[in-house]
């Protein structure tokens, strides 16, 4: 019974994070059917396809990982700022640099979001497409 709740409490927690439900394995990128397989068998075979994807590795890929961390840390923390009010925003990658797309409400808010995102990004290229609520 215990194991029952912990599963719909996961299965919530997923849905609410993803907006999808936690079996919808189309958006997985493996699912294991541990039924009849040995510890062994499933370790071996997730030891093989994680040697495959590290074949895959190069530095365009590690460079566009970053980025995309980065997006979402600057994102974060915009977000989680309290004095900011941004109805519609997204941080996104694109071309070496980040994209910051949305509305804010005065040039003020506009500079002080500008600020808070270099800040974080560094030495990266921020570029703030911000529009104004008219």
């Amino acid at each position: 019974m215990a194991h029952g709740k912990t599963d719909s409490e996961r299965a919530s927690l997923i849905q609410s994070i993803y907006g999808k439900p936690w079996d919808y394995t189309a958006k997985y990128d493996m699912t294991i059917d541990t039924v009849g397989s040995s510890l062994g068998d499933i370790s071996g075979m997730l030891v093989r396809t994680l040697r495959k994807k590290e074949a895959l590795t190069s530095d365009e890929a590690v460079e566009m990982l970053r980025l995309r961390a980065l997006a979402a840390k600057v994102k974060a923390a915009i977000a989680a700022d309290g004095s900011f009010f941004l109805p519609v925003f997204d941080v996104l990658p694109e071309g070496g640099a980040l994209v910051i797309r949305g509305i804010a409400h005065t040039p003020k808010e506009h500079t002080r979001i500008e600020e808070t995102a270099q800040k974080i990004a560094g030495c990266v290229t921020v570029r703030c497409e911000l529009h104004y609520r008219s």
